[in-house]
């Protein structure tokens, strides 16, 4: 892009951002369940990529900033939704207004991780776990996510 091309960029950010956005809606109602794996930096809309899997593992060199408030934007890429509901209200809001980096054990004792695996192990422990939910009940697995997924929306007295 140009100097010339600058009042483009706006409308550049919007157009990605909303095909982004329409691309974590989907994997949110996914019905297979979501497996990711960080093994170094991850930062704004990664963020919320990571937040919205069923499963993290990190490398231990991984660091996890979510960035927004330093480029001048508002949490955007999900977050909004998948932090508080990984790391709870309260914390995922400090993580993105503080917008700090945190270590792989940081992000696991918040929540943001579920395991921190040695390198030599790391994807093959991801395959593994990949290759048991592709050879388990794959229908109970998508009506477990369905069911949790409208959980915050019922009321509780029907849960």
């Amino acid at each position: 892009m140009f100097l010339s091309d600058r009042g483009k960029i706006p409308e550049i950010v919007r157009r990605t951002t909303a095909d982004l956005n329409s691309a974590i809606v989907c994997l949110l109602r996914l019905d297979a369940p979501i497996i990711c794996t960080v093994q170094g930096p991850a930062a704004g809309g990664a963020i919320g990529l990571i937040a919205m899997a069923d499963f993290v593992f990190s490398s231990p060199r991984a660091r996890f900033t979510p960035a927004f408030p330093m480029i001048g934007f508002s949490a955007d890429c999900g977050t909004t939704l998948t932090l508080p509901a990984r790391m709870g209200y309260a914390r995922a809001k400090q993580f993105l207004l503080l917008s700090d980096t945190i270590s792989a054990e940081d992000a696991k004792q918040s929540g943001l991780v579920d395991e921190i695996l040695a390198e030599e192990d790391f994807l093959a422990e991801a395959e593994r776990l990949a290759g048991r939910f592709a050879n388990g009940p794959t229908l109970a697995y998508g009506g477990i996510k369905r069911t949790m997924a409208s959980a915050p929306a019922r009321d509780r007295g029907r849960a």
